[in-house]
Parts: structure tokens; sequence; C-alpha cells
């Protein structure tokens, strides 16, 4: 584990396959917690966000579940193109812990480009744990810029509300409308 922290200190961006290897090839949950770390900090070197994910992707096809559970985790934080072409990919997985993996990189995805499929997923679902952690992403997706107008911004809330299984989903539903500047959020906030 000393190596592999130093390792993220000094690495360059030709080490990254060699880093992807060492998270191929942990055995526990924290050699690989290190190794992608690592992984990610040589990656985070390289200003090409597809470039830099290519070898995650690479590794995708044929890792073990635990360790594509991290690639995908890393694919992630990483973004970019082809990292979400990836989890994409990895939503329809068969085996549950990479699917579950990728949904929760999709969930966690820094733009709004994948609020359309979010929605689907809490909507559709049959698993209530993804029910619930899409809606959240949902919520946190609507706050985030879009080109979208206010508008159609509180109809997507409005949605959101819809889906809200509880008084605790409907508070955060509500909370993040708290943030639109439009007289029908207040209209929708207070039916």
């Amino acid at each position: 584990l000393s190596a592999l922290n130093a390792l993220r200190e000094i690495s360059r961006p030709a080490d990254l396959p060699n880093l992807v290897s060492f998270l191929l090839d942990a055995d526990d949950s924290e050699q690989r917690a290190a190794a992608r770390s690592a992984a990610l900090t040589c990656a985070q070197r390289i200003d090409d966000k597809d470039g830099r994910a290519k070898p995650f992707i690479q590794a995708l096809e044929n890792a073990r579940p635990t360790a594509a559970v991290s690639l995908l985790q890393a694919l992630g934080t990483l973004g970019g193109g082809t990292a979400l072409e990836a989890i994409r990919k990895s939503v329809s997985n068969a085996d549950e812990q990479i699917k579950d993996a990728a949904l929760r990189s999709l969930f966690g995805w820094q733009t709004s480009d994948v609020l359309d499929e979010v929605f689907i997923i809490a909507e559709k679902s049959p698993n209530k744990i993804h029910q619930v952690l899409a809606l959240r992403a949902c919520i946190r997706l609507l706050g985030l810029s879009s080109t979208r107008g206010p508008e159609e911004t509180v109809q997507l809330f409005e949605k959101a509300l819809t889906l809200a299984q509880g008084n605790n989903e409907k508070k955060k539903v509500l909370s993040g409308l708290a943030y639109v500047s439009h007289p029908s959020a207040l209209k929708l906030a207070q039916s």
C-alpha cells in the first residue's frame, strides 16, 4: 500500500496502464482502493478526457467483477464521452455487482447529459434502491447548469415529485425546487 501511495504522487501519464494493472491484480478491497486512487491521480494528469479513460475501459473488458466495480467507479470520477459509453454499456451487464456499480456511476455523473436515462431508471427500475438513488440523482442533476429553461426545469421537478415515494424524498425534491427562480416553482411547492 505504501508503494501505491508513493506511485500516486510520482507517477507520470505513461505509467497509467501499469497502475490500472495493479488495480486489476489487487487481492483485496484496500489494495484495490489504493490502486484506484493512484490510477485516478495519474489519469487526471492527462488533459484528454477520452485518452485518460482508455486504459480503464480496455481493462474493463476482461476484469473480474470486483475489479470491474473499481474500474467503473474510476470512470465515473473521470468523466468524458468514452467513459460514459462504457458505463452505459455496463448498466446492462448480467453480473449484478457490475450492473450496480455502473448504475451508481451513472447516478453520480457530473453533467446533466444523463438526466433522461436516470429519470427512466427512477420510474421503471424493479430495484427499489436503484429507484431511490436515481430519483436523488435526478434532483442533483436538475440543479446543475443546462440549456433548459426554468419552466422545463419546474416540469421535471414535478415529474420527480410524482416519483417520490415517501415524505423524505418529497422534501428532497422540494428542496431542489427551491433553487428554481420561476413563478411555477412556487405554485408547485404550494400544491
